[in-house]
């Protein structure tokens, strides 16, 4: 495996670990750890906390020599082609076939926005599916490869979206329609809001549970807010 990034997907997904299960152990940023695999970061000050909590050779982890574990016994050591052949093939997105109705979707933990004016976005860690009827996606003209499932991660807009229900999201669909709910990232903290325009080309965003104030984005800011899709299905 050539780059550090490959490396450290390969053993994190043998442990069936998540991303921020790896960032905490480590003591970490997630979005720290997010960079490396996904090849922004080339080397890490953290190689040795990660070979241990991945449990692998910090030499192979860091430059790719020598074995990806270590060899006890006669124990087979794991080939990490096959193994990260294995590991994408179980994490595709695919038509169930015991149905030809029903689609599965995955289900994300995370995702993440580049701020570089063309909203793409990266969403990892597939923690399960739900099955959905290709008639959700024609009544709604909504393309399948346009549409992701993030999970909710507080009570801000409870009882409207709880703690750990499913959002689904269409991420062509950014352009800001006054009142809709989006996932956001604002200033790098993922949430989902009702966004409101504002006199002044101003933004508040709003949360569902008033127990949390609203925000507003300036234009002179406006750059800190990146829009990842609006909100069109939720399930607990």
């Amino acid at each position: 495996m050539s780059t550090l990034a490959e490396r450290v997907k390969l053993a994190r997904d043998r442990l069936n670990l998540s991303q921020q299960d790896v960032a905490d152990a480590t003591g970490m940023s997630q979005p720290s750890y997010y960079k490396i695999e996904k090849g922004h970061t080339k080397r890490t000050t953290y190689i040795n906390e990660l070979a241990k909590v991945l449990e692998v050779n910090v030499d192979w982890l860091a430059n790719g020599s020598g074995e990806m574990l270590s060899v006890a016994g006669n124990e087979a050591v794991a080939d990490p082609e096959k193994e990260l052949a294995r590991i994408l093939e179980a994490g595709s997105v695919s038509v169930d076939d015991s149905d030809d109705d029903m689609v599965s979707i995955p289900i994300y933990d995370l995702y993440f926005c580049c701020g570089d004016g063309n909203g793409s976005c990266e969403f990892e860690d597939i923690k399960g599916y739900r099955k959905l009827p290709s008639s959700f996606f024609r009544e709604r003209n909504i393309k399948q490869e346009d549409f992701k499932l993030i999970c909710a991660i507080n009570d801000s807009n409870h009882p409207y979206i709880k703690d750990g229900d499913e959002v689904g999201i269409v991420i062509t669909d950014r352009e800001i329609k006054d009142g809709e709910y989006y996932a956001i990232l604002l200033d790098g903290d993922r949430m989902i809001k009702q966004i409101f325009r504002e006199a002044g080309g101003s933004y508040r965003l709003s949360s569902f549970n008033k127990a949390y104030p609203d925000k507003v984005v300036t234009p002179e800011h406006n750059e800190s807010l990146i829009i990842a899709g609006r909100q069109v299905y939720r399930a607990g």
